[in-house]
């Protein structure tokens, strides 16, 4: 075999070998997001937070939450959420060494059964993050959040957040 050709056919199987690891992070990381939100959905807040790294933070809009504050956040959301479909939808996937920054589309549809004006409420939240996952020991650990846009509604009416 010649040189030239033996060198496009390395690369040709080098590209192969890294979309089948790319769909394999894919499928893993789907599963993670999935047993994320079934953590939320079943109000368990220790499996929750075990998704995030201790350094763990968020920015929305410019703003940086850390892994603490978000754990609170969630927790009280948890209390007073239930949620009906949560759906995470990968755009892009890019894998350097152990580490992941997956760009997603999250869909979340839930309720609130009792509002602040004792009545029930429904809630609908679209965003597009990048999302940075690190495999350490075996296991993902989210790193870092970051909403690219926000979309919320109750009740049918817009709420805030960046856009």
């Amino acid at each position: 075999m010649t040189r030239p050709l033996l060198t496009v056919l390395c690369c040709a199987l080098s590209v192969g070998a890294l979309a089948d690891s790319t769909t394999k992070i894919e499928k893993q990381l789907s599963h993670e997001y999935e047993l994320l939100h079934q953590a939320f959905r079943n109000q368990d807040t220790k499996a929750f937070n075990a998704f995030y790294a201790p350094g763990f933070t968020a920015s929305v809009k410019g703003q940086v939450t850390d892994r603490d504050h978000l754990m609170r956040d969630m927790d009280m959301q948890m209390k007073i959420m239930k949620v009906s479909s949560w759906t995470a939808q990968f755009e892009k996937l890019t894998v350097t060494g152990s580490d992941v920054a997956a760009k997603v589309h999250r869909h979340l549809v839930g309720s609130v059964p009792k509002g602040m004006d004792g009545k029930p409420h429904t809630f609908e939240l679209q965003s597009d993050v990048v999302d940075h996952w690190s495999k350490k020991s075996g296991h993902w650990l989210l790193t870092s959040s970051e909403a690219l846009t926000m979309s919320a509604m109750m009740d049918g009416h817009k709420m805030g957040g960046p856009r």
